[in-house]
């Protein structure tokens, strides 16, 4: 998996893009104000003292500016929007919302993929598109990121069919301020998992991919931001579709190369900027199963970031 999601979420508590170059985006026909280069997003985790708000708003203080878009992870029960996706839009960002399929907590029952294709969850979904509806503002939803790694919810054709009913109830309630992402872990646009054809869905409009370098806590290779991410930005060319990344990261380099992490980041910024696809992405600003991604685990590596964010090519 692209990150130890059940960590995550135990932390956490709790339409239609035009054509991939830079330029207008819509959201479900609707018209949003136009993305100059790449949003810049991120999940920041929070630490000892810190509730979400705080956490995000305290990055953003460190990093000075606030970031567009906002990564979030909800339960299946949870409200669509949420006190937290609230909040986040209200201050300005664009929320981008993991909608799993599991009860409860990260650990409680899961919902089978099955049961929401078979409509029998279709009065819940009506209730949630309904509310989505009203709302309005902008949001980037995903349904049940990372899939792949989740077997007990059912097979890659029935992720395919609960992804295409969900999208389906949704558009014939009227929800057009959702902006719908596949997303899948790196590895599978990479081949593994039978591939992300394997997992996609009828309609969507965004290609999603989560990815990390945990190279060298890890005993893996080495990987720049492009090594992780190519070949979800190949499949998205192919596609016809714009690409969004979800997750983010990499730890620190090691006593031999204490800037390695901000030369990672100054390297991930090049790349960002010479992607026309791309059009957001979102930092992991957390910890989890041994892996510190903080933006500010060195003090090079937070300068790299803060410069990082203040390219005016990040939105």
């Amino acid at each position: 998996m692209a990150l130890n999601r059940r960590d995550l979420l135990a932390q956490a508590g709790g339409a239609v893009v035009g054509m991939a170059t830079i330029g207008q985006l819509t959201y479900g026909g609707t018209a949003a104000a136009a993305v100059p280069g790449c949003q810049w997003g991120v999940r920041a985790l929070p630490r000892a003292g810190e509730n979400p708000m705080t956490a995000l708003t305290d990055l953003e203080t460190a990093v000075g500016r606030r970031f567009a878009i906002e990564r979030q992870y909800q339960v299946w029960g949870a409200a669509l929007p949420g006190k937290f996706t609230l909040w986040a839009s209200s201050q300005g960002r664009t929320p981008y919302i993991g909608w799993q399929a599991w009860t409860g907590t990260n650990s409680g029952p899961r919902v089978p993929w099955s049961s929401i294709s078979n409509g029998s969850r279709d009065t819940f979904l009506n209730k949630q598109a309904a509310s989505l509806k009203a709302w309005g503002q902008p949001v980037y939803l995903t349904f049940h990121h990372e899939p792949e790694d989740d077997p007990d919810c059912g097979t890659a054709a029935e992720y395919r069919a609960a992804y295409n009913h969900i999208r389906t109830v949704f558009d014939q309630a009227g929800v057009t301020n959702a902006t719908w992402v596949l997303t899948l872990m790196a590895s599978t646009y990479n081949g593994g998992y039978g591939g992300p054809s394997n997992w996609e869905p009828d309609n969507y409009d965004i290609v999603g991919v989560d990815g990390y370098n945990r190279y060298p806590v890890a005993n893996v290779k080495y990987r720049s931001f492009a090594d992780i991410f190519g070949p979800a930005r190949a499949f998205a060319v192919r596609r016809g579709k714009p690409l969004g990344i979800g997750e983010y990261g990499c730890v620190e380099q090691g006593v031999n190369d204490p800037n390695g992490k901000a030369a990672w980041f100054a390297d991930a910024g090049a790349t960002m900027k010479a992607w026309p696809e791309l059009r957001f992405a979102c930092y992991s600003h957390v910890t989890a199963s041994g892996y510190d991604y903080w933006v500010d685990s060195s003090a090079s590596s937070l300068a790299a970031f803060k410069a990082l964010g203040a390219d005016p090519y990040f939105a």
